[in-house]
């Protein structure tokens, strides 16, 4: 959620691409509910199984998701900025 808010106070014209990091941080958060809920309540023999390791796959990819759509939208403005300062110092000589 701090990089959704990061990347909408950086662009705050485009709102799409906070809005897809805060899907899919609730989804991750979401899945780490449910994961936890089920290790509270299973046995170790349970939690080895194939239901687990997907609801922890799911878990691990939504948080990944995020993180990789925050870093890309950040690299994308950071180089956008970057180009307009280069452009506005090269005209002041």
């Amino acid at each position: 959620m701090f990089f959704a808010r990061r990347v909408y106070l950086l662009d705050s014209h485009r709102k799409r691409i906070p809005v897809i990091i805060i899907i899919f941080t609730v989804l991750a958060f979401g899945g780490g509910i449910v994961r936890l809920f089920r290790m509270l309540t299973t046995t170790f023999d349970q939690i080895m199984q194939r239901e687990f390791k997907i609801l922890n796959i799911f878990e691990s990819g939504f948080a990944a998701v995020s993180d990789i759509v925050a870093t890309i939208a950040m690299c994308f403005k950071f180089v956008e900025t970057a180009m307009d300062t280069r452009r506005s110092d090269a005209s002041a000589f």
